[in-house]
């Protein structure tokens, strides 16, 4: 028998035209031009963005997921994107990938149904963490590096529910905490805050379904606020980048604007049959400003609602009515589509006018 010292290695090749694939999620740094699209059918492709000819070029195509691409995040602490991770749907496997060969570096099957991802670099010690929450009661921190987990958010109550989502910030006069916010499926808010760098456990985690590659416990953080809100199973939790104490909850007919310090509601909005909106489904929102707010629809739409007095930070009257009978309504300004399109409430409003 003839024994070769050669290494096959796969790789994939396409004419000038990529395959057709059906896109599953999606990452974007526009600060590198990278673009890197999951698939439906487990595949992952790194393109480039040439700008100049408005094009992007296929790149790599990485193998090794058996099932949907449901996420894909990275950590960007320079320009250059060096590294990303991939998770897949069902089973929950989290990869590593380097960017520059497509080489998987690390691999971890969680068997973890995960529903919220995002990652968060911090810059004090270096590290970048993958933060995640779904179909279990904590929130998961992993070391993006090696997929460990070093934190564990939990819950006080022994059968709490899961959490359907989060929201993870640093406060820019106190960069050591990390703040996380996160919303249980059956409408209660918890917060935790904690420094990585001092943050020691609680009590020891008595859940059988998280863990390690080499069996390490996770640290146990237990929340430090706690409260019941109005909100709505699948909901979304969006802050304000410029004040963060600004929180927009997003669910399918409804929004709010809440106070993040104590989950006061300051303004909701509901759509009803006779609203111009009555047919938008919201699957996201966002701040351009504090005193506006961009609703993003199933059906491709963005509306600009502004937020009334009260519920706009540095406003002389906000959180000037906490009775809900008496909250002022957003007021809807106007539809941006794709195509540049723009609707307004009537022909004396502009869009310059309504972003001011």
């Amino acid at each position: 028998m003839t024994c070769s010292s050669r290494i096959l290695l796969p790789f994939a090749l396409w004419p000038e035209n990529p395959p057709s694939l059906s896109i599953s999620s999606l990452f974007i740094n526009l600060a590198s031009d990278d673009l890197i699209t999951g698939t439906n059918d487990g595949f992952i492709v790194c393109w480039k963005i040439v700008s100049d000819h408005q094009k992007i070029i296929p790149r790599l195509m990485l193998i090794g997921h058996t099932d949907q691409v449901l996420f894909i995040v990275a950590s960007i602490s320079t320009h250059k994107l060096e590294h990303f991770v991939s998770i897949s749907d069902n089973d929950g496997e989290i990869k590593l990938w380097n960017n520059e060969d497509g080489r998987c570096i690390e691999h971890i099957e969680t068997n973890l149904k995960h529903r919220c991802v995002q990652s968060l670099y911090y810059q004090l010690t270096n590290e970048s963490f993958l933060i995640c929450s779904g179909c279990y009661s904590e929130i998961l921190i992993y070391d993006m590096h090696t997929l460990e987990i070093k934190f564990a958010l939990t819950t006080s109550n022994v059968n709490a529910d899961w959490i359907s989502t989060f929201s993870v910030f640093q406060k820019i006069n106190v960069p050591e905490n990390i703040m996380v916010t996160g919303l249980l499926d059956g409408g209660c808010v918890k917060s935790w805050t904690f420094d990585p760098r001092t943050v020691t456990s609680n009590t020891a985690i008595e859940s059988t379904n998280i863990g390690n590659n080499n069996n390490i416990l996770p640290i146990d953080i237990k929340e430090n606020e706690s409260k019941e809100i109005r909100a709505s199973f699948g909901s979304i939790i969006v802050p304000c980048d410029e004040y963060q104490r600004m929180i927009l909850i997003v669910h399918c007919q409804d929004w709010q604007i809440f106070d993040g310090i104590d989950f006061t509601e300051l303004c909701s909005y509901t759509t009803n049959e006779r609203d111009i909106v009555k047919k938008e489904h919201w699957i996201n929102g966002y701040f351009p400003t504090s005193s506006l707010v961009i609703l993003f629809s199933a059906r491709g739409y963005g509306h600009i609602f502004r937020l009334p007095e009260n519920a706009t930070f540095l406003n002389p009257k906000y959180r000037s009515q906490h009775n809900k009978t008496d909250m002022q309504l957003p007021q809807w300004l106007c539809r941006l589509s794709v195509g540049n399109e723009l609707s307004h409430v009537d022909s004396k409003n502009s869009k310059h006018a309504a972003l001011n």
